[in-house]
């Protein structure tokens, strides 16, 4: 299982979302057969990269046919920490 990823442009735009995707699964297989939004994360970006992921999702055989997968776009607010000997660029 991979996880979305979070396209740069709703990056910089702070465009941030929890989704619901209903996904339906070949039993035999455990491929993703088709994924439909339960509940949009608000940004059709957001949710198109959730639905790629999903796509490459692989199940167990013979296990489920359908699930409901919850999907969170969220952004730190909390800088991240510098490396060790990384020095910290001033701003203007």
């Amino acid at each position: 299982m991979v996880a979305p990823s979070y396209p740069y442009d709703e990056r910089i735009q702070r465009h941030t979302g929890n989704g619901y995707f209903r996904v339906i699964l070949d039993l035999k297989s455990g491929t993703v057969k088709m994924i439909t939004v339960a509940k949009s994360t608000g940004y059709p970006a957001l949710d198109n990269a959730a639905i790629v992921a999903l796509r490459d999702w692989r199940w167990k055989p013979n296990r489920w046919k359908e699930l409901e997968i919850p999907v969170f776009f969220r952004l730190d607010k909390t800088p991240t920490p510098l490396p060790a000997g990384a020095v910290e660029i001033p701003s203007r």
